[in-house]
């Protein structure tokens, strides 16, 4: 049987979760300015940053998926984790 060293899985996860996590917390915190835009009233601003938030998030997952199974299943983790944070203290907020 062939299989990747500890280390490599290891790393690959590692790399993973952050990537995720990082991607995740700039996608969830660019949906606030998102429906905040789209509220005012400025759609076509809102559309653009709607595009290239969500690019954003998939290049990174593609990117984590080159890496291999363990570093995509990893980052599709760190940002569900960053969506938890963000509804955490989007619920904190609230008077």
């Amino acid at each position: 049987m062939t299989g990747l060293p500890l280390f490599t899985v290891l790393w690959h996860i590692g790399c993973g979760l952050l990537g995720g996590a990082l991607a995740g917390a700039v996608h969830f915190r660019l949906l606030e300015l998102n429906v905040r835009l789209f509220l005012s009233g400025r759609a076509g601003v809102a559309l653009l940053l709607q595009l290239t938030r969500l690019a954003a998030t998939v290049a990174v997952l593609v990117v984590l998926a080159r890496l291999g199974a363990w570093a995509v299943v990893a980052g599709g983790v760190g940002v569900v984790l960053a969506r938890q944070r963000a509804l955490h203290l989007s619920w904190s907020k609230r008077p």
